[in-house]
């Protein structure tokens, strides 16, 4: 965490405008680095919570795991209709797991870039498919991995 917040102060130093106590400003930065560390945990802790969920209503015949199978499928095939760098971005953020700004830095874009194309990604997908559909191709990846 201290890295990346030293990584973060160096790449933005031609920017930063510190009118406090630099020993004021890293506390208050490692503060809201701590913060935000919760607030991924706990969206992440509510993600696996549904996959649980999920787990337990797991199919109980051939058909509905065939069902099952044949939706994650549809819905990959959906994700990969997605245009090349909506695509690109959507997979960073669901798959890999990478934050707004861990993309914005790879990928070379602003961050509300990344955030604009993650909703319309979701946004085309949720048009044509349940959140249940979509959780259903999480459990797949989770599975595969």
């Amino acid at each position: 965490m201290l890295q990346d917040l030293f990584t973060t102060l160096w790449e933005k130093r031609q920017a930063l405008d510190i009118h406090c106590s630099l020993r004021s400003y890293l506390y208050q930065s490692v503060r809201h680095k701590i913060i935000d560390l919760y607030r991924k945990d706990a969206t992440y802790r509510k993600y696996l919570q549904q996959l649980i969920e999920h787990f337990d209503a797991q199919p109980h015949n051939i058909s509905e795991t065939y069902d099952y199978k044949a939706k994650a499928t549809e819905v990959f095939e959906a994700i990969n209709r997605l245009p090349e760098k909506m695509k690109e971005i959507f997979m960073l953020s669901r798959f890999e797991n990478l934050s707004i700004e861990q993309i914005a830095s790879r990928l070379e874009l602003s961050q509300q870039t990344v955030k604009n194309q993650i909703s319309k990604a979701l946004k085309i997908l949720r048009t044509h498919y349940t959140q249940t559909d979509l959780l259903t191709v999480a459990v797949v990846l989770t599975l595969l991995h």
